[in-house]
């Protein structure tokens, strides 16, 4: 592995989606296909192992409605990678489901963007069907399920005009994250560019939610990603098996992984190991 190789990859398995927030950044509306046999993955997944990537987190679309996902994240375990999701965590209410996924996850990641369900409804963070947000309930009981089974959970909460005014500070509290990462929305063209006029917000709205969250906070670890901070930071994979940056305000491919090579794919890509440091992306190595 190349000292200036980011050791964690973000491998975005799918496009689909039971939700539709508005600001997504991976709505993946600009590929043609998703790589959908489980060969393919596990393929993928080992070179990731063999080029020393020490942490693999699985995204999407919700990674949770694919079907081998347990599968993927016990082959990664087995490999000797730190597994990861990023899930709205809908699926997971399901106890069959959270069984299935669970026995192999090393580190849960919630997508909770406010536990105020109309704010949640406004920005799409609802489910498709109903239009139904989750629950405050629905969210603490997620992470009652990870730390009574010693898994630690992360927290990701994209600011936007929906939500740079609400206060989260008492779930935090109480749900008590290993991390807390808190990105403020970045328009990504071809992504989510149909609603950016309706949910940015200004630098100065995401420091204030940012001020006020860690002044109420003291011993949360409170990531803080503004947009910059977030272009190029990420080693991330597409659902159809390509690595892809978002640089230039769009996403830009590389050639697929099974058909060049690990390292000739990378290199066709923009990603900063300054910039994944500064953000502190090896915190996983803390929890060893």
């Amino acid at each position: 592995m190349n000292d200036q190789t980011i050791s964690a990859v973000n491998y975005h398995l799918n496009r689909n989606c039971n939700m539709h927030c508005k600001f997504c950044f991976a709505t993946f509306r600009d590929i043609d296909h998703a790589n959908s046999r489980m060969e393919e993955h596990i393929s993928i997944i080992k070179q990731c192992a063999l080029a020393g990537i020490r942490k693999i987190n699985f995204a999407g679309g919700e990674p949770t409605l694919l079907k081998h996902l347990p599968t993927l994240l016990r082959v990664s375990k087995e490999l000797g990678m730190v597994t990861s999701i990023v899930t709205n965590g809908s699926r997971l209410l399901d106890e069959a489901v959270w069984r299935s996924v669970s026995r192999f996850l090393d580190i849960l990641g919630l997508s909770v963007d406010s536990i105020n369900e109309h704010l949640n409804v406004r920005s799409g963070r609802a489910l498709n069907k109903n239009q139904q947000a989750l629950t405050e309930e629905s969210y603490f009981g997620l992470a009652e399920k990870a730390r009574l089974e010693g898994i630690p959970v992360k927290l990701n909460t994209v600011v936007s005009n929906y939500n740079w005014q609400d206060d989260l500070s008492h779930f935090v509290r109480e749900v008590a994250p290993v991390r807390w990462k808190i990105f403020q929305v970045l328009p990504i063209l071809g992504q989510n560019d149909r609603y950016k006029e309706e949910y940015l917000i200004t630098d100065s709205m995401f420091s204030k939610y940012i001020e006020r969250h860690k002044a109420a906070l003291p011993n949360v670890p409170i990531i803080a990603e503004e947009n910059d901070l977030m272009m190029g930071s990420y080693l991330m994979i597409s659902p159809d098996g390509r690595f892809f940056d978002n640089t230039k305000g769009t996403h830009s491919y590389s050639s697929p992984i099974l058909e060049s090579s690990f390292d000739y794919a990378l290199s066709e890509i923009a990603v900063s190991k300054k910039k994944f440091l500064q953000r502190e992306g090896e915190y996983f190595n803390k929890l060893a």
